[in-house]
């Protein structure tokens, strides 16, 4: 606690947009809804592709002959080829039609899951950048406070060394300064766990570095990173949500 209350607080300075961004490229839960829906789009393509018709081409050769071969005396002649074409023309597909049409009912359910999964994940993100700053401004708030606190410790001692004031004054201040340094323990604490929480639902929590909760804790270098735009090919607004279409065009 008190290398924490030495270090103060590790500020996480990004915005929403750059820490969706960053969950796109390291959460790994979206990964897995990322791929479900993928896994969708592909079984769409197959089952299209089980609709259309085939041509095949086909070719045999047999040896005509009722006994044994005399392979000393072997004649090409005696070998009976012949070469065809197949074409199964899509009449009657009924089961691969219904298996498209099911492909297209799970692709669609997977592409509003998607959907709801990264608005979720832009929620959780600004709501958590909001909560952050709120703890912040708490933090200086009570910073203040403690300031304040200390200050008038030190106005009743001197009050009480002129005669001017009663040790009651004094043991009244003390308190206050008490729960003043309480407050901003609390804040200090409750940022730390919202910052952590954070990082973990971008993805990018790093607890492999030694006293981590005392670092920026991330896996990717935010001081240097975290403003650029080398994430994503597409510019989006800030406001404008994205729609799975846009975000895996390919």
């Amino acid at each position: 606690m008190e290398m924490l209350q030495e270090t103060g607080l590790v500020l996480l300075e990004i915005n929403p947009r750059q820490g969706f961004h960053l969950a796109v490229d390291h959460r790994l839960p979206l990964f897995n809804a990322i791929d479900q829906f993928e896994d969708a789009k592909r079984r769409v393509r197959i089952s299209a592709n089980q609709l259309k018709g085939e041509l095949g081409i086909f070719a045999n050769a047999s040896v005509d002959s009722e006994g044994p071969t005399d392979y000393k005396n072997f004649d090409f002649d005696n070998v009976r080829r012949s070469v065809g074409l197949q074409l199964d023309l899509p009449l009657d597909r009924l089961r691969e039609r219904n298996i498209y049409r099911a492909s297209l009912i799970a692709f669609e359910s997977e592409l509003r899951l998607l959907g709801l999964t990264l608005d979720r994940l832009h929620s959780i993100i600004e709501e958590g950048i909001r909560e952050l700053d709120r703890i912040q401004q708490n933090h200086a708030i009570q910073t203040n406070a403690v300031l304040l606190a200390e200050k008038q410790v030190v106005g009743a001692q001197l009050s009480i060394e002129s005669g001017n004031a009663i040790y009651r004054d004094l043991e009244e201040a003390q308190d206050d300064l008490i729960a003043a340094q309480n407050a901003q323990t609390a804040a200090l604490v409750d940022y730390l766990e919202s910052r952590l929480g954070l990082l973990l639902e971008l993805g990018i929590l790093n607890t492999d570095i030694k006293q981590f909760w005392l670092t920026e804790a991330s896996r990717v270098a935010l001081s240097t990173g975290i403003g650029r735009e080398t994430t994503t090919s597409n510019n989006w607004d800030d406001d404008e949500v994205i729609s799975p279409s846009q975000l895996f065009s390919q």
